[in-house]
């Protein structure tokens, strides 16, 4: 579901969204732009979060400038971006703590097409999962009795996909990951409970034997590239 962020600024964010996505680039509509100088806006993203929402945050999220941060969301996130206006301040220095909720499926720190460099973190309260030297790639901050979490970029693979979707799921709350989770990032399952049909769909070239879990169950097919297994429930 998209909602506009003036909308938002207006009428808060809808009671049924669990998690709040702001993605792009400074300036950028999918960014907001200037939008994030109407206090408004910041307000109804903090208590969303503070309620115990969620707040993913890609790229330069909230970004604008003329306020103290250049990403006036900053507070939020946990994260700002040095653009040159604070380049005499000395920053928080960058300290890995792994978050394997998240990033358990990786096998290095992933390398986005349209990744922005110079984000830093704000405080000892933001927990850097992953950096690219000095740079922040990947990072959470708890907000009242949410959380938010911030990716430098995004460029579309299988380990990519399913970080964002381990992402989403922890920012939710949900505790039910794995259900249905195959073991590859190469695949993605789909449940069709009316149908009692479970489909697997196989992303790569290679052929895959996926594994995995649900409804008490465990379930394992070999799929051909670029294919589809359909399992019974």
């Amino acid at each position: 579901r998209s909602v506009s962020l003036r909308e938002v600024a207006e009428s808060g964010v809808p009671e049924d969204i669990d998690v709040l996505i702001n993605a792009g680039r400074e300036g950028d509509a999918w960014s907001g732009g200037d939008i994030w100088k109407d206090p408004r806006l910041l307000e109804a993203v903090q208590a969303f979060t503070a309620k115990g929402g969620g707040f993913l945050g890609v790229g330069e999220p909230s970004a604008v400038r003329g306020a103290m941060r250049q990403f006036a969301a900053g507070d939020v996130l946990g994260v700002d971006r040095e653009v040159g206006l604070t380049t005499c301040f000395e920053k928080y220095p960058v300290v890995i703590r792994d978050l394997p909720e998240l990033t358990k499926d990786l096998k290095e720190t992933p390398r986005f097409h349209n990744a922005v460099p110079g984000v830093y973190p704000l405080g000892p309260e933001t927990q850097t999962v992953l950096a690219d030297g000095r740079d922040v790639v990947l990072a959470s901050h708890a907000f009242g009795k949410g959380r938010s979490v911030y990716l430098n970029g995004f460029t579309y693979a299988s380990e990519n996909a399913r970080l964002l979707y381990r992402i989403l799921f922890w920012l939710a709350g949900r505790s039910d990951t794995e259900e249905y989770l195959p073991d590859s990032t190469a695949c993605e399952a789909a449940v069709f409970p009316d149908a009692g049909k479970i489909v697997i769909l196989n992303n790569s070239d290679e052929t895959v034997t996926a594994h995995m879990h649900g409804g008490g169950k465990d379930y394992c097919a070999q799929i051909p590239p670029l294919g589809r297994g359909i399992l019974d429930l």
